[in-house]
C-alpha cells in the first residue's frame, strides 16, 4: 500500500467535539432532538457543536432532527455558526438533515467548522442552498480538515450502514468547500448522492498555509489535501456496494478541486451535464505538495478513474460542459491493491484488476494538459474512452495499453494517441472517429465494422497528423448485421493527412476478419487504405456479437491504488 493510501485509511477517522447541550447558553434552531450547542457571542453567531439527528449519542439518537441557518426566515435570527464540528446522523439510526439556506446573496448564511461528518446509519440529508454556503476549515499548522459523506465509524461492523447520504449544493452563489479532503461514500456499503445543481460551487483544496501543515504534523496524509475521493474504502465487500454518484449538472455549477480525483471502491458514477464542470485549479504553493507526491505512484495524474475493484464511470455530456486535469487522467489503473493475505502483519498483498470508463458525447470537452492513459501499461485492467457525437478530448497524449479500448461515433480526440496493446475501435457499430494529431502504433489492432455501403454505415478513421508503425499493423473487419456486400462496394476506412510510410510496403500490415471474407480487395495510397469488394460476394458474413467490445479490451475488475511496485 503506498503511503498516501496508508494515510487516508487511517486519518479518515476524525475525533469530534461532542459536548451536546452542555451550556446554558445552549441555542436551539432545529426540530426534533438537533440542536447547537456552546457560548453565544451575539445573536448572530455561536460556538460550539452542531448535531443533527444524533442526540446523546445514543439517548434519543433514534429520533430524527434538522438543523438549519436560514438567511430567509426572519424569525431566525442566527445566520452565522462557527462550531467546533458538525456531525450529521445517529448512531443508532436517527434521521438528521442540515440546512443552510442564504438570501440569494453569497455568504448569507454560513456555517465554517473544521470537520464535518455525515453518517451513513440512517437517512441523512446536507442542502446548501440559495447563497448559502458551508465551509470546512481551521486555523493553525496541524493537518488539514475533511468533510467525510456517509462515514461509519465501525468498520468491523458486519451489519455495516443501514441508511443513505444525499447531498445538495444548489443555486447561485451556494457553497461547500473544504481547506482539506471531501471523501464521498468513505467506510460504508450504502448509497452516496452529491450533487451540484443551478450554479452550486464545490471547491476542494489545500489549505493556504499547506507548506508550513505538512512541516508541522510530519503527516504524508497531508499529500492527499485537496483531493476528492468517490467509493468505499479497501475494507468494503465491492460486491455488495452500492451506487455512489456525483453529479454536477447546470450552467455554473461546477466542481473544483486542487490536487486530485480518484474513484474507490464499489460502484462509483460521476456525471457532468448540461453545463456543468469539474475543474483542477492548483492553488497555494504547488512545488512543495508536487514534491511531497513525488514518491507516489501515478502521482502525475490529477483524475485516476477505477483505483479499486469495482465499476467507476465518468460520462461528460451536453455543449459547454467541461472537465478539466492540469497532470492527466487514468482510466483503469491496471492491478490494484485490494488486502492482505494476513492483515494483522500487512504481507502477502492482494492485488486485483481494475476497471472504469469515460464517455464524452453531445458537444462536451475533457481536457488535460497531461496523458490520458486508457488502462495501464501492464495490460492487467480495462479501461474505455468513448468520445461520440461531438464530443472531444485535448491532451498532450492519449496511450491505449493493453486491456484498453478507444471507440466513439463523431468525437474528436485532439492529441498525439500511441495504440500500445489496446484497441482502437472508430465508431459505435458503425461511424467515424477524428484522430487531430498523430497515430503511433506500437501493438494492438485497429479494427472497422461494416453495416452497409453507405457513409456512415462502416467504421472510419481519420488522422491529421502522421501514421508511424514501427511494428506493422494488424487490422480487423467485421460485418454488422448480416450485411452482404455487393460487388463493387468500396469502403474507405483510414484516411491520413501526414505521412504513412507503412502503405508503401503493405506487406507489414496483418488483415484478419471476424467471419469469412466474402472477397475484399484491398488498395494503399500515401493517404491510407481502402477495400472493394471483388470477390462477387455469396459468403454469408457472421453477426457481430453485442459483447464484442468487451472481447476486444481484456477483462479486468477496479483502486487510486496501492499498487504493486514495478520490478526494478
Amino acid at each position: 500500500m503506498n503511503t498516501l493510501h496508508k494515510s487516508l485509511l487511517t486519518t479518515s477517522i476524525v475525533s469530534l467535539c461532542c459536548a451536546i447541550g452542555a451550556s446554558a447558553n445552549a441555542a436551539t434552531i432545529t426540530t426534533g432532538t438537533a440542536s447547537i450547542s456552546g457560548t453565544t457571542t451575539g445573536t448572530t453567531s455561536i460556538n460550539g457543536t452542531v448535531r443533527a439527528g444524533v442526540g446523546d449519542f445514543g439517548i434519543k439518537a433514534d429520533t430524527p432532527g434538522t438543523a438549519e441557518i436560514n438567511a430567509e426566515d426572519t424569525p431566525n435570527v442566527i445566520t452565522e455558526v462557527r462550531p467546533a464540528a458538525v456531525a450529521i446522523g445517529g448512531i443508532d439510526g436517527g434521521d438528521g438533515t442540515l440546512r443552510v439556506v442564504g438570501d440569494g446573496t453569497p455568504g448569507s448564511a454560513l456555517v465554517i467548522t473544521p470537520n464535518i461528518r455525515v453518517r451513513a446509519d440512517s437517512e441523512n440529508r446536507v442542502e446548501v442552498l440559495n447563497g448559502g454556503h458551508l465551509i470546512s476549515d481551521t486555523d493553525g499548522t496541524g493537518r488539514s480538515q475533511q468533510i467525510i459523506i456517509g462515514a461509519d465509524d465501525d468498520e468491523f461492523d458486519p451489519v455495516r450502514s443501514r441508511g443513505s447520504t444525499t447531498v445538495v449544493v444548489d443555486g447561485a452563489g451556494s457553497l461547500l468547500e473544504s481547506n482539506g479532503r471531501l471523501t464521498i461514500g468513505f467506510q460504508n456499503d450504502t448509497p452516496d448522492d452529491f450533487t451540484i445543481s443551478n450554479g452550486g460551487r464545490v471547491v476542494v483544496k489545500e489549505p493556504d498555509n499547506f507548506a508550513d501543515r505538512v512541516v508541522a504534523s510530519s503527516d504524508p496524509g497531508e499529500g492527499a489535501s485537496g483531493v476528492v475521493s468517490l467509493g468505499g474504502d479497501f475494507s468494503n465487500n465491492p460486491t455488495t456496494q452500492a451506487l455512489d454518484t456525483l453529479t454536477v449538472t447546470g450552467a455554473g455549477s461546477e466542481l473544483v478541486y486542487s490536487s486530485g480525483i480518484f474513484t474507490n471502491t464499489g460502484n462509483n458514477r460521476i456525471t457532468v451535464s448540461d453545463g456543468g464542470a469539474i475543474r483542477q485549479v492548483e492553488t497555494g504553493d504547488i512545488d512543495t505538495r508536487r514534491d511531497m507526491v513525488s514518491a507516489f505512484d501515478d502521482n502525475s495524474f490529477g483524475i485516476f478513474l477505477g483505483s479499486a475493484v469495482g465499476e467507476s464511470s465518468l460520462t461528460v455530456e451536453g455543449t459547454g460542459s467541461v472537465v478539466t486535469s492540469t497532470r492527466g487522467v487514468s482510466i483503469g489503473a491496471g492491478d490494484v491493491f485490494v488486502g492482505f493475505d494476513d492483515p494483522d502483519t500487512f504481507t502477502g498483498p492482494i492485488f486485483e484488476p481494475s476497471s472504469a470508463e469515460i464517455t464524452v458525447r453531445d458537444g462536451a470537452l475533457l481536457s488535460t494538459a497531461g496523458e490520458l492513459r486508457v488502462s495501464d501499461e501492464d495490460g492487467e485492467g480495462t479501461g474505455f474512452l468513448t468520445v461520440a457525437s461531438g464530443g472531444r478530448v485535448e491532451a498532450d497524449k492519449v496511450i491505449v495499453n493493453g486491456g484498453g479500448l478507444l471507440s466513439g461515433n463523431g468525437g474528436t480526440i485532439a492529441a498525439d494517441v500511441v495504440l500500445n496493446g489496446g484497441t482502437i475501435a472508430p465508431g459505435a457499430s458503425p461511424g467515424i472517429m477524428n484522430i487531430d494529431g498523430d497515430l503511433e502504433v506500437l501493438d494492438g489492432l485497429l479494427s472497422f465494422e461494416i453495416g452497409g455501403s453507405a457513409l456512415g454505415m462502416f467504421d472510419q478513421l481519420f488522422v491529421s497528423g502522421d501514421l508511424i508503425t514501427p511494428s506493422g499493423l494488424n487490422i480487423e473487419i467485421s460485418f454488422l448485421d448480416s450485411f452482404l456486400p455487393q460487388m463493387g462496394d468500396t469502403f474507405d476506412f483510414l484516411t491520413v493527412d501526414g505521412d504513412a510510410p507503412i502503405f508503401g510496403d503493405p506487406d507489414s500490415i496483418s488483415f484478419s476478419f471476424f467471419g469469412d471474407n466474402p472477397g475484399l480487395d484491398f488498395s494503399f495510397n500515401s493517404g491510407g487504405f481502402s477495400a472493394v469488394v471483388t470477390g462477387g460476394g455469396g459468403v454469408s458474413p457472421v453477426p457481430l456479437p453485442a459483447s464484442l467490445p468487451l472481447l476486444l479490451a481484456a477483462v479486468g475488475g477496479l483502486a487510486w491504488r496501492s499498487r504493486k511496485a514495478k520490478a526494478a
